[in-house]
């Protein structure tokens, strides 16, 4: 844009003068030229009568660098935009205004802080820029660079060794990290959280590790990750017997290959049981999430049975949280089940093509129940069955009418898709609806099919486990790092610390547990 458009757009010339400011927030002080001076100068110029006052403003134009245009509008527009950044942003409301979406420093823990030297230029110097001030310390300004690094990176010492001219004794001063031997905790840590939180797999980070000049076999791997284990079974116990006192316990499984089992199902008859099951159990104990993965040949009704047996006697049913599935229910305790919504919601989207102005007008009496549902998020239990029980249970008693209205006017086959998803529905309706019933039931299982990726995850990158032993030791050490997430825990920083107090995590497991284990770590200090 030219000065002359730029002018008859703003009505104003930026021109360079003491104490006044033509745009607020622009560094250098400005006085306004109008157009008509302006226009005065130009005729004064054409006529080569320019006075003492044109050449002096001329000269300061000079002086400060603002002869060109397209300098002086970029300098405008970022005074502008550092004059934007710097006003504190509005809220929407209740709502925090949103970022930008990059992540500030300040996120980034684990960065190492190195401090640059000034070589070129010193405190006092003169200003190389306008020869006339003299430089000073502004500010420490945080340049953040991303490297890249081995999982497992590798120190090599260089110890000086001192030896006896007499008796020939060596002596030597190693680092404190030398006592850890080759493996160090935190590298523990870190292979473990790659296989079994990541699912990678040992062939692929020894591959990895290998491009970067650091070789560790995943034999070697392996060894590293059952030194572990002696730390975490004592903590998977305690877990184990708190999650059996919870109130409501949601059940999930999936399939996971286990090699050893493979083998021996190749000798059973026809008819016997060939499975191999991933589990995964999740409740609340003391507003703490815990999360238990059971790997093998026992599906999730035997495992809730195996741990309902560790459950307090005098205790009253739980709430049993899952899919219809009759695996789910295989075990001789006491439950109240309550059945997943989302699982009926998705029966009846696949059952759209059949009947689609049925099945839409089925899914918008139900997704107005989970709408409300998302309206509950801030409530405490009471609150939200109030709340349930006033808007969302008429929408349920119309579900109800309407599914035997279908079926006695004959207007859906009971064989049909839709009618399939309406009797999985209407045979188990008290377990559908426990949420209008009892507080704290959840609508859905969604939180435990969350968590089941983990055992996904390991499934889909690291295929199998190979032994019963192993997949026992990844089910457990899965556990520990799923229940560390959910509590908010650092999974590098706790698996370290159990493995430096190794003894005295067996000794008192229940003071190592990831949401005690820091004030643990200040008394053994």
């Amino acid at each position: 844009m030219s000065m002359e458009r730029l002018s008859k757009r703003s009505g104003y010339y930026p021109c360079i003068v003491e104490h006044e400011s033509i745009w607020p927030g622009f560094s250098l002080s400005r006085q306004v030229v109008s157009i008509e001076k302006r226009e005065e100068i130009q005729k004064r110029i054409s006529k080569s009568a320019l006075t003492q006052d044109d050449l002096d403003l001329y000269a300061l134009l000079l002086e400060y660098g603002l002869d060109s245009k397209d300098l002086l509008r970029r300098k405008l527009r970022s005074e502008q935009r550092k004059t934007r950044a710097r006003q504190p942003r509005e809220k929407d409301g209740d709502q925090e205004p949103k970022g930008h979406g990059r992540i500030g420093e300040e996120k980034y823990t684990g960065a190492r802080d190195e401090t640059v030297p000034l070589n070129k230029y010193r405190p006092g110097d003169r200003c190389p820029c306008c020869g006339r001030g003299n430089l000073y310390i502004f500010e420490v300004k945080k340049l953040l660079t991303l490297m890249a690094r081995s999982p497992v990176d590798a120190v090599r010492y260089l110890l000086t060794q001192l030896r006896c001219n007499s008796c020939g004794e060596l002596f030597e001063e190693p680092p404190p990290e030398a006592k850890w031997g080759k493996h160090h905790p935190s590298a523990i840590a870190a292979v473990t959280l790659l296989r079994y939180g990541l699912g990678v797999p040992g062939k692929r980070l020894e591959t990895w590790q290998g491009h970067f000049g650091i070789p560790l076999p995943d034999a070697t791997q392996w060894d590293m990750i059952k030194k572990i284990g002696s730390s975490t079974v004592p903590i998977f116990k305690i877990l184990e017997n708190w999650l059996a006192q919870c109130h409501a316990l949601s059940t999930d499984d999936t399939s996971l290959k286990v090699l050893e089992l493979l083998q021996e199902f190749q000798t059973r008859k026809k008819g016997d049981r060939y499975g191999c099951h991933a589990t995964c159990i999740h409740g609340v104990h003391n507003e703490r999430p815990i999360i238990l993965y059971y790997v093998g040949r026992k599906h999730a009704g035997e495992n809730m049975g195996e741990l309902l047996a560790l459950r307090s006697p005098d205790s009253d049913p739980p709430l049993q949280i899952g899919d219809a599935s009759a695996n789910n229910t295989k075990h001789d305790h006491e439950v109240i089940p309550v059945y997943c919504n989302a699982h009926s919601f998705l029966k009846f989207q696949n059952a759209c093509h059949a009947y689609p102005e049925i099945v839409d007008y089925i899914l918008s009496l139900y997704g107005a129940v989970f709408s409300h549902d998302r309206s509950t998020r801030d409530m405490d239990d009471m609150q939200r069955l109030v709340y349930h029980q006033k808007h969302s249970r008429p929408l349920m008693d119309n579900l109800y009418r309407y599914f035997h209205i279908l079926f006695e006017e004959h207007v859906v086959e009971p064989n049909s898709p839709l009618g399939e998803a309406i009797t999985y529905m209407l045979k188990r309706w008290d377990g559908f609806t426990r949420f209008l019933e009892i507080p704290g039931v959840p609508l859905d299982n969604n939180s435990t099919e969350r968590n089941l990726k983990g055992a996904i995850r390991y499934r889909k990158n690291s295929g199998f486990f190979k032994t019963i032993d192993s997949a026992r030791l990844g089910a457990i050490t899965m556990s520990i790092l799923a229940t560390i997430t959910a509590n908010g825990v650092n999974p590098m920083d706790y698996l370290s610390a159990i493995q430096i107090h190794e003894s005295d995590v067996q000794n008192v497991p229940h003071l190592w547990l990831p949401w005690n284990y820091r004030e643990r770590l200040q008394d053994v200090a």
